[in-house]
């Protein structure tokens, strides 16, 4: 029998750029550099440490993510799997987008009436939080 205590969650961080997004020193926020890391490598690095978290699902400009998580050698395989998915329209689509690719899907997608998708729990986590810990999360 499972320990409560034991269930293992995905996450998903949202790096999307808009609009809201280029405030701080004409930089998407994710990208700003703190001690020459950028800022999501931090928030990576703390959720790969976290036991009950599963797989990370990354959504912004994929080929931007891909590179500074290569350039950081964050691995995506391991400790957890890093997904990362290209951004959508807005932050609604994208929430809705990534927790699709988290349900498991038989060729023609998820089924969202099955019960083991119903009451599915998500992680969501912004890009700029630099100072997450694992024990925060």
């Amino acid at each position: 029998m499972k320990n409560a205590n034991s269930k293992k969650y995905d996450a998903i961080l949202l790096a999307g750029e808009g609009e809201c997004s280029y405030k701080v020193l004409n930089r998407h926020k994710a990208f700003l550099k703190i001690n020459g890391r950028s800022i999501i490598n931090y928030v990576v690095e703390s959720l790969q440490q976290v036991e009950s978290i599963r797989s990370i699902y990354v959504v912004g400009f994929k080929e931007k993510l891909m590179q500074t998580l290569q350039d950081s050698a964050i691995d995506l395989n391991y400790p957890k799997p890093i997904h990362i998915l290209q951004q959508q329209a807005n932050l609604y689509e994208n929430i809705w987008f990534a927790f699709l690719k988290t349900l498991p899907s038989k060729g023609e997608g998820p089924d969202l009436k099955d019960p083991i998708n119903v009451d599915k729990a998500v992680l969501i986590v912004p890009c700029d939080a630099p100072l997450i810990t694992p024990y925060e999360v």
